[in-house]
């Protein structure tokens, strides 16, 4: 794998589960900014510009985990 924080390499399994980044800061009890300054940094280090392309990329580098299936929040559906 890469040398990626274990908060990286959480909100990277979250979101190619689908969830959403106010799920992703529930789940993993971090704020929304957390969140945003993890994604803006995994930007810069994939060289990417947005979040589709962060998935991508992520793929193709070997960031992401064998994927499973979503869990659905409480109260919430897939």
């Amino acid at each position: 794998m890469s040398d990626l924080t274990q908060r990286d390499q959480a909100v990277l399994d979250l979101w190619a589960r689908g969830y959403d980044d106010k799920d992703v800061a529930e789940r993993l009890g971090i704020s929304r900014q957390t969140v945003d300054r993890t994604r803006a940094r995994l930007c810069q280090r994939a060289m990417v510009r947005t979040r589709f392309q962060l998935g991508s990329r992520a793929a193709s580098l070997g960031w992401l985990q064998s994927p499973s299936p979503r869990v659905a929040p409480q109260g919430r559906t897939p």
